[in-house]
């Protein structure tokens, strides 16, 4: 019955985000209509989504989370790893984490209040980067919300923090509106890696979102996203062995998750992982075709594709290690505003619906799976 009763609520919580994202959407392209095309950019960043609204959606998630919370209070898998971070019996290793918990045992006792407190960031974080993303829609956060990301700040804080402040760093390098967005893409990037390691690896990316494309440089950088999967074991390997003296706990980490001394107990799910992978398989195929007819019409739509494909990369390196798919979530909002560009500008009637089924709905499924699963295998979120 707790299943059925966490699904419903989340489901209704949705729709009122969604709702209240579209109102103001509806409002922004009222007031272009009227304006010159200086104006309409900036008019649409003020009334896309205000500050209000992000917080109001906000503090839903973080009822939702004290739900959850209240209907299975036994700290069970990481919330037992983070309550012990939280009443000092053992030190995270995140510095980003330590800092939050420091600063928020001066106001509370109760390791609850870290849980709700990071529901509320993270994904308040994550909506200011659906405000400053160019092309990210209404369908945008119903993407985002129909995967498990809102469940990564229920259960995994570190990782948590970590995809909100990737999101918001792609969000800038996205808009790139001068050196101001710049160096804010760069603070994010650090904040990031400040609370999980996986953060380093957006560097790269980011390096590779200032470089101007052409056809052959995205076939080629496809091309290339292979070839690292290929060789991806014994590349992450050696980066280990290099970084080991500067980057000690990034280098421990790879040695964890991949090759012969990696740990047992990351190698879950295994396949299924990679077919978890389909609904973004989808949209890079899609995208690519699509290519030709968009890419002189949608700013930015080249770097859409390469991130997609990069999130493509995340799952089909789950045949090293099922979990190497968690760095997949630093892409999630702007796939959704990939998604959201596509349905936007396919023309057919039915082709849309069959995309919508693909992408949304075998996400919605394997969000329904996980949930249900939580609560079979330890009795709740």
């Amino acid at each position: 019955m707790d299943v059925f009763i966490s699904v419903a609520c989340y489901f209704i919580i949705v729709l009122l985000a969604v709702f209240l994202s579209s109102y103001k959407f509806r409002v922004r392209i009222r007031v272009d209509l009227s304006r010159n095309r200086r104006r309409d950019l900036q008019q649409s960043r003020e009334t896309k989504i205000s500050l209000a609204v992000i917080i109001l959606i906000a503090l839903l998630f973080v009822l939702y989370n004290v739900l959850v919370t209240k209907m299975n209070p036994s700290t069970t898998s990481d919330r037992r790893n983070y309550a012990l971070n939280f009443y000092g019996i053992r030190a995270s290793q995140s510095a980003g984490l330590t800092t939050v918990i420091k600063y928020l045992r001066h106001f509370s006792s109760n390791v609850e209040s870290l849980f709700y407190v990071t529901t509320f960031l993270t994904m308040a974080i994550t909506l200011l980067a659906y405000r400053i993303d160019p092309e990210a829609t209404p369908s945008t956060l119903l993407f985002l919300f129909s995967s498990q990301y809102v469940f990564f700040s229920l259960e995994c804080l570190k990782q948590a923090y970590a995809n909100a402040f990737s999101a918001l760093c792609l969000a800038f390098a996205l808009r790139n509106e001068g050196r101001k967005d710049k160096v804010l893409s760069i603070v994010a990037l650090i904040l990031a890696i400040y609370f999980h390691h996986t953060g380093f690896f957006l560097i790269p990316i980011l390096i590779m979102l200032r470089m101007r494309k052409t056809k052959k440089r995205v076939l080629w950088s496809f091309f290339a996203l292979v070839i690292l999967i290929l060789f991806l074991e014994p590349l992450l390997l050696k980066i280990a062995s290099i970084v080991a003296p500067y980057a000690s706990l990034l280098a421990t980490k790879i040695y964890q998750y991949i090759g012969d001394s990696s740990s047992e107990d990351v190698q879950t799910e295994g396949f299924l992982t990679f077919v978890k992978g389909f609904p973004f398989y989808v949209i890079t195929l899609i995208g690519w075709l699509k290519r030709k007819s968009l890419v002189d019409k949608i700013t930015n739509y080249d770097n859409y594709l390469f991130l997609s494909g990069v999130l493509c990369l995340a799952y089909l390196a789950t045949i090293y290690n099922s979990w190497i798919y968690r760095f997949s979530y630093f892409f999630y909002l702007a796939e959704g505003a990939f998604f959201s560009l596509l349905i936007r500008n396919i023309k057919n009637p039915n082709n849309k619906t069959i995309i919508k089924y693909a992408t949304l709905g075998v996400l919605s499924l394997l969000t329904f799976r996980f949930v249900l699963l939580m609560y079979m295998n330890f009795g709740g979120l």
